[in-house]
């Protein structure tokens, strides 16, 4: 039986289960609405990322075919200009396989064409030198032409016009005569000329002064001597031919005179050598005359031996019977050393030498280390000149001094100066390579240049 108090213990046990139970249910219900608040949330997000991630995949794929059509245009024109590029190459290749055309202007002497076999040996660019028949090109070679050179007397008036005509053509002067000897407007415009010659063949070393001035104004040098009929190095170093005792300026043992001459241009004084022969002559120096100018004439069939060879052979062997021989230049221009010198050495002679003030560097040895000329400029009157000479001749241990150099390697410069005269050819292949690169550059450079030159 229960009771009022067992009641009142159940009722309030019943109320705690239901108060839990309410709680619990509570509890749940919160959770489960939290849980679900959560998952729609997260469904939210999820489809929100969804739709970005498509909207992204969609633009950046759009993106994509728009660069991959940028790059099949960009390899489109990449292969359009291969195509033109293999094209530009194939000419270029068929132009260097053309030869160049070098036009030797009508009435100018040839000896630049007629010096350089065709084709050049050991020469890149094939070179073409025309000069037409009996040395005049036709108009058409001339419009043909790559280029055109004149010798050291300068362009005519209508050469002078074709040229002005036909901006595109290469311009080349060649001279190898000393500047104090060249044709008077020419000498006188000389530092001018850059605005009508793109390509200058010239005497002078590079380290010149007037290769230096010039270089400012655009020109283009290549080195060429001033000498002809000069020898390989070996040549110069072979035995002295004949003994002092022999050398008597005859084929037998009386002497007839120390040195001979074989100058033919009397004109040409601007050196005084011509004044200098005579003082040398009239002060017990007996010297023999073998050209057109000089004291004491003699014929040269008094060495029939030495004939018929060319002129330069013959000079060479004719002047190995005298203790001298005469080089004096027709004018005193730096790095201006004709043949004479050459000459004298080949000889087996001592040359007399009065000409360029660089000297040195044309001979084999420096003076410092061994003697091989004398040089008139060296004594201050003629007097003492031939004082010295007369003790050289009568001294046959103070004369050999002078050969000793034959016995010491050559210097460098002897060296250049030699080989570039004997390949001569290298030279006209440089400037065969010029001239395909100014062709290259175009007319617009070509005329910027002449501009330039003429500042």
């Amino acid at each position: 039986m229960i009771t009022f108090g067992s009641s009142h213990f159940v009722f309030a046990v019943l109320s705690s289960w239901i108060l839990t139970i309410l709680c619990a249910y509570f509890l749940y219900a919160s959770q489960e609405g939290m849980r679900h608040q959560i998952l729609e949330a997260t469904r939210t997000e999820v489809e929100e990322n969804r739709l970005s991630v498509n909207q992204h995949t969609t633009e950046s794929q759009q993106e994509l075919e728009s660069h991959l059509e940028t790059l099949n245009q960009t390899i489109h024109d990449l292969t359009d200009h291969l195509a033109k590029l293999t094209e530009l190459q194939q000419k270029l290749r068929e132009d260097e396989m053309k030869p160049i055309r070098i036009v030797v202007h009508p009435g100018q002497r040839v000896y630049i064409r007629e010096s350089y076999p065709e084709p050049l040996p050991r020469c890149s660019v094939a070179c073409i030198f025309q000069t037409g028949q009996s040395g005049h090109p036709s108009h058409n070679d001339l419009i043909n032409a790559d280029a055109i050179i004149w010798e050291q007397d300068g362009p005519s008036t209508s050469s002078a016009k074709l040229a002005r005509d036909h901006p595109e053509k290469i311009r080349i002067i060649y001279h190898v005569e000393s500047e104090t000897n060249l044709h008077p407007q020419l000498s006188k415009d000389y530092d001018h000329l850059g605005n009508f010659y793109d390509i200058l063949l010239s005497y002078h070393l590079d380290e010149d002064q007037a290769i230096q001035n010039r270089r400012s104004k655009g020109y283009i040098f290549s080195n060429f001597l001033a000498s002809y009929g000069v020898h390989p190095l070996p040549d110069y170093y072979k035995d002295v031919p004949i003994p002092f005792s022999k050398k008597t300026g005859t084929l037998n043992d009386t002497f007839v005179a120390f040195a001979g001459t074989f100058m033919s241009n009397c004109d040409q004084e601007k050196s005084g050598r011509n004044k200098l022969i005579r003082e040398l002559n009239d002060l017990g120096f007996t010297l023999s005359s073998f050209g057109k100018c000089g004291p004491n004439n003699r014929s040269e069939s008094e060495f029939p031996h030495c004939l018929p060879t060319n002129s330069f052979t013959s000079k060479e062997c004719i002047q190995k019977y005298f203790k001298f021989s005469i080089a004096l230049e027709n004018s005193i221009d730096e790095s201006y050393v004709s043949e004479k010198m050459f000459h004298g050495l080949i000889s087996g002679t001592i040359p007399i030498y009065l000409g360029a003030p660089n000297i040195d560097k044309f001979l084999p040895t420096y003076p410092s280390k061994s003697k091989c000329i004398i040089k008139a400029s060296d004594f201050p009157t003629t007097q003492d000149l031939v004082d010295y000479l007369m003790q050289v001749a009568s001294n046959e241990t103070l004369y050999n001094e002078y050969f000793k150099w034959k016995e010491v390697p050559p210097s460098r410069s002897f060296e250049y100066v030699i080989h570039n005269d004997m390949e001569k050819h290298n030279s006209v292949c440089e400037m065969c390579k010029e001239i395909r690169e100014l062709k290259r550059k175009g007319v617009d450079y070509l005329i910027n240049k002449r501009k330039k030159g003429s500042g």
